[in-house]
C-alpha cells in the first residue's frame, strides 16, 4: 500500500524480479485509513515511512486494526539522534558517498523521526502499549506485536 503511485510503480517490477510478484497485491491508498477489513492480515509490515506520516497514532492504530489474531505487526522506522551532531554522523556513516541530496533528505528524515520514547508513546496511544519497542540499529528501531 502506498498513496503515490510512482511508488508502486517502482516496487511492481522489483516484485517480477524477485519472484513475488503472484504472491504480493499493491493497492493506492492511504495508510491512515485503509480500505481492509479488520483482522484482513496475518502480517503488517512498514519499513521507514512512519517518520512521513503527520499523525503517527492513527497510522499505527490503522496497520494494528487490520492484524489478524495471530498475526504480526513490524513498523520499523528511522531513530531521531538526540542531537544534529549525532544526525550529522550518521549521515556521514552510512550515506557519506551518496550524492548530497541524498545525504540531505537522510538528514532531514532523521531529524523528522520518532525518539524511542515518542515511539513508545505513540505504541501506547494507538491501543497496543503491549508491543516491543526496542531499538535495531544505530538509526533504526521498531515497533512489533504478535497476537
Amino acid at each position: 500500500v502506498d498513496a503515490a503511485e510512482t511508488m508502486l510503480a517502482l516496487a511492481r517490477p522489483s516484485a517480477e524480479r524477485h519472484g513475488v510478484a503472484d504472491r504480493v497485491t499493491f493497492a493506492r491508498a492511504d495508510v491512515k485509513a485503509l480500505p481492509y477489513a479488520d483482522g484482513a492480515f496475518d502480517g503488517v509490515f512498514s519499513n521507514t515511512i512512519l517518520h512521513h506520516i503527520p499523525e503517527p497514532v492513527v497510522f499505527v492504530r490503522e496497520a494494528a486494526r487490520v492484524l489478524a489474531k495471530g498475526g504480526v505487526l513490524l513498523i520499523r522506522d528511522l531513530y531521531r539522534p538526540a542531537t544534529m551532531d549525532e544526525a550529522k554522523r550518521l549521515v556521514a556513516l552510512h550515506a557519506g558517498n551518496a550524492p548530497k541530496d541524498h545525504q540531505q533528505l537522510l538528514l532531514q528524515s532523521l531529524c523528522a523521526a520518532l525518539t524511542l520514547d515518542e515511539a513508545v508513546q505513540v505504541a501506547k496511544a494507538a491501543g497496543i502499549g503491549h508491543a516491543n519497542v526496542a531499538m535495531n540499529s544505530d538509526r533504526h528501531y521498531s515497533i512489533e506485536i504478535a497476537r
